[in-house]
């Protein structure tokens, strides 16, 4: 129901109307966390129709020299958290030539740790969050 109510309002237009009126003169800034590749190109594609996707270089680039250096509409895209899946994004990157930037959880790489949430934790799918929060990393 959630995804239902999130593309309603995406393809009303409404984010595109706030975006030109509220927030003119600012960079936007999304964030992802795991995204199919099925829906990548669709969504990413949207994004690069509407906005001017720029680097986060480039915007910190920009704020750390007290200008403002953008095209209109500048929009920053961006995954947290690293996850295998985020790889499979590149040839969508690639064919829409646009910047991204990628956090990684850099404590759990090259280790046997696990993400703590659900549904990258193996051998606790069925706790709560709040049960694996206070998981050790053990």
């Amino acid at each position: 129901m959630k995804e239902i109510i999130f593309t309603l309002i995406w393809y009303s237009g409404i984010p595109f109307l706030f975006r030109l009126f509220r927030q003119k003169n600012q960079v936007t800034i999304i964030l992802f966390h795991d995204m199919q590749p099925k829906n990548a190109e669709k969504m990413l594609g949207y994004l690069k129709e509407k906005y001017s996707i720029i680097g986060l270089d480039d915007l910190l680039e920009n704020y750390h020299a007290g200008t403002w250096n953008f095209p209109k509409n500048p929009l920053v895209i961006s995954f947290d958290d690293g996850v295998e899946s985020n790889y499979a994004l590149l040839p969508v990157f690639n064919k829409l030539d646009i910047p991204v930037t990628i956090f990684l959880c850099a404590g759990i790489v090259n280790t046997k740790r696990h993400y703590w949430f659900p549904p990258y934790h193996p051998k606790h799918p069925k706790h709560t969050f709040d049960e694996l929060k206070r998981m050790s990393n053990q």
